[in-house]
């Protein structure tokens, strides 16, 4: 896994590596990049479920920070999640992460990869719901 530590200034997209790994000398540096704000974007999409009602899944793009890629290449530093906002216990027991997951490694991919994926979740002509109520059933 490659390792480091990066800033981005999320007007231009510049990405600046900051440090290779945490010292005593950088870690108020490191820790202040986790508490910037790192949205990239937030959009919900709204679902009708026939027997569990009403529930909107999320999509969510950030700024890692920390490099996530796991082999050769350039750091993957953003990532688009897609999770369920609701207060249905059974919808909030389900593995979110199996509706999609996408890493990026440069501010235009992300914004591009977080407006694909909003496109993909309005389409689908199954709610994601019934695909992890299927899925979590097997398990």
């Amino acid at each position: 896994m490659n390792f480091g530590y990066y800033k981005c200034d999320m007007d231009t997209g510049e990405i600046t590596k900051v440090a290779d790994r945490i010292t005593k000398e950088n870690v108020e540096k490191i820790a202040a990049l986790f508490g910037k704000s790192r949205r990239v974007a937030l959009d919900f999409v709204e679902f009708e479920h026939p027997e569990l009602g009403p529930f909107k899944i999320e999509i969510s793009t950030v700024f890692l920070v920390l490099d996530h890629s796991w082999e050769d290449g350039p750091p993957l530093l953003f990532e688009t999640m897609v999770f369920c906002d609701s207060d249905h216990e059974k919808l909030r027991s389900l593995r979110w992460a199996d509706i999609d997951m996408q890493r990026y490694a440069t501010l235009e991919e992300a914004r591009e990869g977080h407006a694909q994926m909003v496109d993909f979740v309005r389409d689908l002509e199954i709610p994601p719901i019934d695909l992890l109520l299927l899925s979590s059933d097997q398990d």
